[in-house]
């Protein structure tokens, strides 16, 4: 990165000759963030360097030490793939959201499309959704209410009660 270089010249420095371990995060990120520092600092791309671990206490962290790993080339490969859609996907979808939004401060990427696609799909049918009233019947039997589910051995359902069958049920 861009003003960086100062920084990657001492972790260079720091770290020659010295053996070094790469803990980030266990995820394909950390994987991919374990790979690019390895590049940078001329690591042995073949070393059992990679350690992970979920705490942060002394115990968990010597533990790890005790079984590094090479770095998982396939969560590298599906971070970089992951980066991919995201810019794919992000540079058709942002620009709808700097309209709509009027802030080209957001972004959008794979995740928020499918977010914005759930969202669309729930306003469509709220759209779509026409309202029908029903009434529930009961019939009230010593301090208990008891639904009607049936009218002459016939079931039938909530909503196919309409202000006309509830008079006419309300009188059986």
């Amino acid at each position: 990165m861009p003003g960086k270089e100062k920084v990657v010249s001492d972790l260079k420095k720091i770290t020659k000759g010295k053996k070094v371990y790469l803990a980030p995060d266990m995820d394909r990120e950390g994987e991919a963030i374990a790979w690019h520092l390895s590049y940078l600092l001329g690591l042995d791309e073949n070393e059992e360097n990679r350690i992970v671990f979920s705490e942060i206490t002394k115990n968990t962290i010597l533990e790890s030490i005790k079984s590094p790993r090479k770095i998982d080339n396939k969560k590298v490969g599906a971070q970089l793939a992951r980066r991919i859609l995201d810019r794919i996907v992000g540079y058709k979808i942002s620009p709808i959201l700097w309209r709509i939004l009027k802030d080209y401060n957001t972004s959008a990427g794979r995740v928020q499309s499918a977010a914005l696609k759930l969202l669309v799909d729930r306003e469509r049918s709220i759209f779509k959704f026409k309202p029908k009233e029903f009434y529930k019947i009961f019939l009230k039997y010593m301090n208990q209410e008891i639904p009607l589910v049936k009218v002459n051995g016939k079931k039938f359902k909530k909503d196919s009660i309409n202000e006309k069958r509830k008079m006419k049920y309300s009188k059986i």
